[in-house]
């Protein structure tokens, strides 16, 4: 594996969880509005 391809994938991996927390945080928002 190359350095920079791991380093790339790693940051990848990095920004897709961030996102996904924040869109799941945000969905959960809305979903709470709501039912509210």
């Amino acid at each position: 594996v190359d350095v920079s391809q791991a380093l790339s994938t790693s940051a990848r991996v990095r920004v897709l969880n961030e996102f996904a927390r924040f869109a799941f945080a945000r969905r959960r928002e809305l979903a709470g509005e709501e039912v509210e």
